[in-house]
């Protein structure tokens, strides 16, 4: 896979460095949650995402400052503009680790019916009657990674959806530090009811020398391409290559770009993709490094998709710890 050496020296510390404790909620005036189609809003406001849809400025009331981060839930993989789309589709059939959260989408309401034309209805309508709430990665026959502002939308019984087959949640965990509307301690463990036996299992990685690394990007949802943002929703699984370039404390960070500075299948988080992996297939094993959370779309005028956009994935290795608690106190008591 070809790297991207001139990537790491675009990073200027002023513009996209990683939020640290002290000036996360100054640094992060920008997330959204990477799901959704967004409507207008002002560009000094960050734009977040929930399950349905963006929250609407009568969201704002009553909140602080301090909350107005947020990260986008679900997102689907943005591709370049001059690369077929097919390659994308192609490079994720050989992804056998994600699963995805969906549901029905809702009848058009008479008052839409009444407000839009044909051609509007048909677009909104989009190519599928089911609707991308979130993705996962399964590692553990029966336990999926997934982001803390996906899961907080998840109840017990709920389907996942794996090549086209459901199976049911048993179990939730939140990572503790993660609160509503914010973005720390966006990570998350879902057990099912029973196990997937064909999957094959990410593991989780530990070691902290991400940066650099190309990984591979995986999620069904909302698509578009580089020039044009979002544009659609089809629940296509793709996949796509991106490099990080810059990891600090519970971040891995990767930029859209374009031209001579993208790899040859270049890609981005979309809507539909939040708690989305990035992947590294070495020696033999796959590894999940980091869980899809939110957008920085300041560099494209709030424009999420576009060239140049920063997206932030929640560091695996930061939360090793926690996330191997669970699994083994599940295990430890036969859950």
């Amino acid at each position: 896979m070809t790297t991207k050496p001139q990537r790491l020296t675009r990073v200027t510390p002023d513009r996209h460095a990683l939020p640290t404790t002290s000036n996360m909620h100054q640094r992060q005036a920008a997330p959204h949650y990477t799901n959704c189609t967004a409507p207008h809003m002002d560009r000094e406001k960050p734009r977040h995402r929930r399950a349905g849809g963006w929250l609407s400025p009568r969201h704002y009331l009553g909140l602080s400052l301090a909350t107005l981060l947020y990260p986008m839930l679900g997102q689907a993989i943005i591709v370049r503009h001059d690369v077929a789309d097919t390659a994308y589709q192609q490079l994720a059939q050989q992804e056998r680790a994600t699963v995805s959260f969906m549901r029905p989408r809702a009848a058009p309401t008479p008052e839409t019916a009444a407000t839009s034309s044909a051609a509007a209805n048909a677009t909104a309508v989009k190519a599928t009657a089911m609707v991308v709430e979130g993705t996962g990665t399964l590692v553990r026959a029966d336990w999926v990674l997934t982001a803390a502002h996906v899961a907080h939308h998840l109840k017990i019984g709920d389907a996942v959806t794996y090549q086209q087959r459901d199976y049911r949640i048993a179990r939730i965990d939140i990572h503790p530090s993660w609160r509503p509307q914010q973005v720390n301690g966006d990570i998350a463990l879902v057990q099912l009811q029973q196990p997937i036996a064909d999957a094959e299992i990410a593991q989780l990685y530990r070691a902290t020398d991400e940066q650099g690394k190309v990984l591979t990007l995986v999620g069904r949802g909302d698509v578009g391409d580089g020039l044009r943002g979002v544009v659609t929703g089809d629940a296509i699984l793709r996949a796509a290559h991106n490099q990080v370039i810059a990891s600090q404390t519970q971040w891995l960070q990767f930029r859209f770009d374009q031209g001579a500075d993208a790899l040859a299948l270049e890609g981005i988080s979309g809507p539909g993709d939040s708690g989305g992996p990035a992947l590294l297939r070495q020696h033999g094993q796959l590894w999940v490094l980091g869980v899809s959370a939110w957008q920085d779309a300041s560099a494209t005028d709030w424009q999420e998709g576009k060239y140049g956009v920063i997206e932030h994935y929640s560091r695996v290795s930061h939360y090793h710890d926690w996330l191997s608690a669970i699994l083994a106190s599940a295990s430890a008591h036969g859950a």
